[in-house]
This record gives C-alpha cells, structure tokens and sequence, in this order.
C-alpha cells in the first residue's frame, strides 16, 4: 500500500542505497565520466544488452540530488496525499504517531542516495562526495536501469498507479533486482563466478543491509516499516530475479517486461509468477456494517499486497506468525473513511486463496487488535468463507 518512501524513491526514479566503507572524498569530474562510460561497456556485456546510444552524464551535490528529489515529488503527489497516507500508517502502527512523513522521507532518502539514473532526462548523474573506486559497483547499478530504459522504457514502470502501490511495487522489483543482479557480477566475474549460482542471495543483502545501519544513522533509527519497504525491490526482487534466471536466459528477460508481475505476493513467491501464474483478485471498496451510523465517506484507498500485509502483522506478531498469517493473499483493499464529525476509521478487505487461509489470518489478526488495543476496544475483523474484513477506528 501506502508506500510514501517507496513512491519517492522508486515511482519517480532509479535510486540505489548501497554501503560503501570508503571516506567521502571530492573527486575529479573528469575521471568520474571516464570511469561511467567503462563501466557502461562492461555492463553492456553483462546484460547483454547494446548501448543503443551514448547515455549523457552529469555530477551532482548532496544538496542537488535532494532538491530534485523534493521536485520529483511534487510534480506527482499533493502535500495533503501524503499527509493522509501518514494517517493510515499511523493507524496501523507502522509509524510514530508524531513523525512528519515527508520531511522523515527525504531526510532518509537523501542521507541513501548515491548516484542516480533520471528516466525523464536520459541522464545518470554521478554523487560528487564518493572517490572513483566507491562509485564503480553504483555506476553498474544505475547504467542498467539506462539500459532498462533504451530497451524496454522504464518510464512506464514509474508511473504512479493509482490506488494500487502494491503493483507499483512488485514492477520496480523487476527494475531494481535486475539492476542489483547485474551489479554483482560486476563485481563478482573477476571471480568467475555469476549471481544466478549463488546461494542464499537474501542473507548476503541482509549483511549488506546490516552494514547500511552502521553506516547511515537516520537509516539505523527508522522504522522497520520504511527499512523492509525501502529494500524490498533490491532484496525480493534480486531473489525473484536469481529464480528466473535459473531457468530462462537473459534475453528472456524481455518477456518478463511485457508481462509484469502484478503483486508483491508474485515477488514474494515467483513460481506464483513463472509455473503457477497466480494474479490477484481485485477486491473492491464496501461500507462495512460495523461502524456507527453516520456520514461516512471514503477519503483514501489502496492496496496493502502480501508484503505490507506482513509488515502490519510485524508490529505485534513475531515473523513466522506473520508470514503464515499473510500467506494465502489472494487480493485487497484498504480505505480510510472519515466522518461528519471527523472521526477516522481504517477498513481492509481481504480475500485469501482459500477459507483455511482466510480463518488463519483472521485468528492472527484477532491477537493482534488483543495487544493494539488491550483495553475496550471497537475494531473488529470478521470473516466469511474466503474473505475477512477489518475495522479500525
């Protein structure tokens, strides 16, 4: 659903938060394209793709790359979209109830970024604060995505989809675990060896995003919802990329562009996607029965995915728990409703695969509102066969 940081890193453009042990350091321009237009040959290769045409670079401050950040937001999102999806991630927990989300957002996403590939301007522009060596596994990174977009138009894939973050996630998945894929045998083939043969691809960027909290301190304290969201198409979509491959080459790849996943849960599970294509059902937007009488109207909706759903059980489930419970996704859809009075309440319908799924999640769901609200408390979650409803206000 809802994800603010997602949207401003991956819906507007191609960014990559990579942690890099080497000191910050002023470096010759110069030497910064020369060593972008060899990473590009060697990329080329990799990929297998030709550099249909030279790919413009240009050299940007920390200051610069934030300001084109707040540009980039504003040019898609209202200041009042954002403050309201803040509300329904308070709601459910998954932010403090005082954080500024957008200001939470940029502060982050600024302290991250390290180089990036803009789709509108056919340019990839080079951070000014790393030395050459540093840039070099960045530059493999952010010249796929240019060559992502000379051959299949990323542009597409970053627009916003509205209602539905959860698709727009799954399809920057394929952008960005494509891009992560070919930045390890950037750095890998002096080995001989290729990512589609390694093991256990999760536990070596988990290590890697071990090292990021280290690094980046406004990363290390936030919270779990924005870290797991803002890695998820680097992480998942890497995984979901190395089962591919393992079975399809990279020309097949195209394919993959002109039939998208269309959810997170497909990222999560990719033989959901590759031998048992399992596309979600759309749940549509209803007036729950249990809320009290009164004019209510629906001022937000969206679409939560199996990913999220997970991230909700999180906050007061343990991992197994939450993962089994969000199992089974089959389709959803989430709205904030606000009243006459301006009274708030948070809805989600689900739909799972089967009524077994659905009685699970609704039992976990169940413990969840038992420690949310320990005292007397008005939300529910109900389920009929296949599809449970929840109602938060």
């Amino acid at each position: 659903m809802i994800k603010t940081k997602t949207k401003i890193v991956l819906a507007f453009t191609c960014f990559v938060a990579i942690s890099i042990g080497i000191a910050q350091t002023q470096t010759d321009n110069s030497a910064l394209m020369k060593t972008a237009d060899e990473v590009l040959a060697e990329v080329s290769k990799l990929r297998e793709l030709e550099v249909k045409s030279p790919v413009a670079k240009g050299v940007k401050s920390r200051e610069e790359i934030r300001s084109y950040l707040a540009e980039r937001v504003k040019e898609e999102y209202k200041p009042e979209e954002l403050e309201i999806e803040g509300r329904v991630l308070k709601k459910l927990r998954l932010i403090p109830q005082d954080m500024d989300v957008y200001e939470f957002a940029m502060n982050l996403l600024t302290e991250q970024v390290a180089g990036y590939y803009d789709p509108k301007r056919k340019t990839f522009y080079i951070a000014d604060w790393l030395a050459v060596e540093a840039q070099k596994p960045i530059m493999a990174h952010e010249l796929t995505h240019a060559l992502q977009d000379q051959h299949f138009d990323v542009t597409p894939f970053l627009t916003r989809i509205k209602n539905n973050d959860d698709k727009m996630l799954a399809r920057n998945s394929i952008l960005e675990g494509e891009a992560v894929a070919v930045m390890i045998d950037y750095m890998i083939k002096p080995m001989g060896m290729s990512f589609v043969n390694l093991p256990d691809l999760k536990q070596f960027m988990n290590m890697a995003e071990s090292t990021n909290s280290q690094e980046y301190k406004l990363y290390a304290s936030a919270p779990a919802y924005f870290k797991q969201t803002l890695v998820f198409p680097y992480t998942e979509g890497l995984s979901f990329l190395q089962a591919y491959r393992r079975t399809h080459s990279w020309a097949d790849v195209a394919m993959v562009y002109a039939d998208l996943p269309e959810s997170t849960e497909q990222i999560l599970h990719p033989e959901k996607y590759i031998t048992s294509r399992d596309d979600p059902t759309e749940v549509k937007p209803e007036h729950p029965k249990k809320l009290p009488a009164g004019d209510w109207k629906t001022i937000y909706t969206n679409v939560l995915g199996e990913f999220t759903t997970q991230l909700v059980l999180k906050e007061f489930l343990d991992q197994a728990e939450a993962e089994k419970a969000a199992a089974g996704w089959d389709g959803d859809v989430v709205e904030l409703l606000r009243n006459g009075d301006g009274k708030e309440a948070v809805v989600m319908r689900f739909v799972f695969d089967t009524e077994q799924d659905a009685r699970e999640f609704k039992d976990s769901y169940a413990r969840l509102l038992a420690k949310k609200y320990p005292a007397n408390s008005t939300a529910s979650v109900n389920q009929t066969g296949p599809r449970v409803e929840v109602v938060e206000y």
